[in-house]
């Protein structure tokens, strides 16, 4: 089943079939897709951190945020993403115990 598909059934379980319900879902459009998502554990060393992540496009974007924080409290400041990469630059060393969790969205 595609994930419209599943938008679409749970949009009618939440409307709970009301009249004009149906219209109103059939007109939902689909801007982006979700191609990509994970988290990985910070190496450290440097304070930008390159994901290799495949699939990924320059003109993706991402979305990330530190699941778990190290000893070491650091920030996230900027995401980009590259081609079969995602480079995250933190406020300072993250060293190794960081874990990051990140999307990569595509315009459809």
């Amino acid at each position: 089943m595609s994930i419209s598909t599943r938008v679409r059934n749970i949009l009618r379980i939440a409307l709970c079939n009301r009249p004009g319900a149906n219209e109103f879902i059939n007109q939902v459009d689909y801007t982006h897709k979700i191609v990509a998502a994970g988290s990985v554990t910070t190496a450290g060393g440097a304070a930008a951190e390159v994901i290799s992540v495949e699939g990924v496009l320059s003109t993706d974007t991402v979305i990330a945020v530190l699941k778990a924080v190290g000893a070491g409290p650091v920030t996230i400041l900027t995401v980009e993403a590259g081609t079969d990469q995602i480079t995250v630059t933190f406020s300072g060393d993250p060293s190794n115990d960081h874990e990051v969790s990140y999307e990569v969205i595509r315009a459809v």
